[in-house]
């Protein structure tokens, strides 16, 4: 709703503003999950899923280069459960299983892949 003298720009713009917010906290399931002001890490998004009576799947791999096949392997994983928890070898994991035959991303680099 308009104040007075208050063009419908200034309208526009908070509603922007509020659809943005709702949209980023999670959309409709904003509305029956508490929100967090951070993301939840994979052992509170188990706890929390688990408690619903849910289903948590994990898939893990090095993942670089992410490819077709590995996108595959996660929305197949995600498609098992209400949740699916991806984790991402170490880089001492990776040297290990490849004994430095093969040059991998660093752990924080493939993971904001």
């Amino acid at each position: 709703m308009l104040g007075p003298r208050q063009l419908p720009s200034y309208a526009l713009t908070r509603a922007v503003e509020a659809a943005t917010a709702y949209v980023r906290a999670g959309g409709p399931a904003s509305l029956t999950t508490p929100p967090t002001t951070r993301p939840l890490g994979p052992l509170e998004l188990a706890e929390r899923v688990r408690a619903r009576s849910g289903r948590v799947v994990g898939a893990g791999g090095v993942f670089d280069p992410l490819h077709a096949g590995h996108l595959s392997l996660l929305e197949q994983a995600r498609r098992l459960g209400d949740a699916l928890i991806v984790c991402i070898n170490a880089d001492t994991s990776v040297r290990r299983l490849t004994c430095g035959r093969r040059r991998a991303g660093s752990g924080p680099g493939r993971a904001r892949r």
